[in-house]
């Protein structure tokens, strides 16, 4: 249960609260608005979806023997 916990706060929560960080700065006035947000999730896109894609190899690759 402890690693299930651990899993959930470190893969999903800690992820999801530093994007809505980032998005609000990027989205913030001083930082140039909606058209820079919209401008680097344009340009992550890509990258995000090979990286989600790497990591569920690794983890399957890594936790095979345990999940089987």
């Amino acid at each position: 249960m402890d690693t299930l916990f651990l899993s959930v706060l470190l893969y999903i929560v800690v992820p999801v609260i530093a994007a809505r960080l980032w998005r609000r700065s990027l989205a913030g006035l001083v930082q140039g608005g909606e058209p820079a947000l919209a401008e680097t999730l344009r340009t992550l896109q890509p990258i995000s979806l090979v990286a989600l894609l790497a990591t569920l190899v690794l983890l399957f690759g890594f936790q095979g023997g345990q999940i089987v």
